[in-house]
């Protein structure tokens, strides 16, 4: 079933027999709806708004069924990510701004931006970190300290299938490039030349200012 957009009850619901179930598809379903709902709190939510959602978040990681899922088990993923995303929202809550100290650290590393925008252009399951040193064109061993450091700051996620080490974005990460289109855009747009040359040339416009 899917969740997005649904009201939390039928989240936690679906959580919590996901949980007793051991059931790893509906868990990743969850696991996406309170992604999208952690972007919504963080954006636009208010104090009260972000406060109830680490309330209910702490309401399925604190749960009997949550309790009783073993450390080795995938199940325990989802819920140390559920965890995570309560501290995070909290940070955002408390307005101590993880998002301000990712874009500083973003500023502070040379390919730090580019890194950030082919992982974003990437497929949903992501890329793999030696294409994206390719596409950089760096060093791979460089791209891997990058790569752990951005992972502290939940710019990226790092998944390691076989051989390969796929990256995709974190939830800070998603956080800034669905901002940056919208500021972007605000770099880019042109001043009002008419209203400028009003000013300049007409001098009731200048009196009136």
């Amino acid at each position: 079933m899917e969740l997005l957009d649904r009201p939390w009850p039928e989240v936690a619901s679906a959580a919590i027999r996901a949980l007793k179930n051991n059931d790893l598809a509906a868990l990743d379903r969850v696991d996406t709806a309170i992604r999208h709902l952690f972007l919504h709190e963080a954006g636009e939510g208010t104090e009260e708004s972000r406060s109830a959602f680490i309330l209910n978040l702490f309401e399925i990681t604190s749960s009997r069924e949550a309790k009783q899922v073993d450390e080795d088990v995938p199940a325990r993923r989802f819920l140390t990510r559920w965890e995570h995303v309560a501290e995070l929202t909290e940070a955002f809550r408390r307005d101590i701004t993880a998002e301000e100290a990712a874009r500083n650290l973003l500023r502070a590393r040379e390919h730090g931006e580019r890194l950030l925008q082919v992982v974003h252009s990437a497929t949903p399951d992501g890329i793999r970190s030696t294409d994206l040193a390719d596409e950089l064109q760096l060093k791979t061993a460089y791209v891997s300290k990058l790569l752990r450091e951005f992972e502290e700051y939940d710019l990226v996620e790092r998944q390691r299938h076989g051989k390969n080490v796929w990256v995709t974005l974190g939830l800070v990460g998603r956080l800034l490039m669905e901002r940056r289109p919208v500021e972007m855009r605000r770099k880019q747009r042109p001043p009002d030349s008419s209203r400028v040359h009003t000013y300049m040339d007409n001098p009731r416009a200048r009196l009136a200012g």
